[in-house]
């Protein structure tokens, strides 16, 4: 069985609060989960998980200008409309 895109790199990996942000650096995908505390292991654990492939943004202008403006908001340049 092949593996799947996920299991076949080492991502770069930050965290920023409850979210857990990594980059999947060969396969183009951004990737988001929520982080959660296992009520039986009361071990941290993936939740809400929402990958981004830059495959589908490349078509999109308009969605690229939304979150370079959204990461201008973030950095403290800009305010996002």
């Amino acid at each position: 069985m092949s593996k799947r895109w996920y299991e076949k790199e080492q991502p770069v990996s930050e965290r920023a609060g409850p979210i857990h942000v990594r980059w999947f650096r060969r396969s183009e995908r951004l990737q988001f989960a929520s982080i959660r505390t296992d009520p039986y292991t009361g071990k941290q654990r993936p939740g809400l998980c929402f990958t981004l492939r830059l495959s589908d943004l490349r078509g999109s202008p308009a969605a690229i200008a939304l979150i370079e403006r959204v990461l201008e908001k973030a950095r403290g340049y800009d305010d996002v409309g």
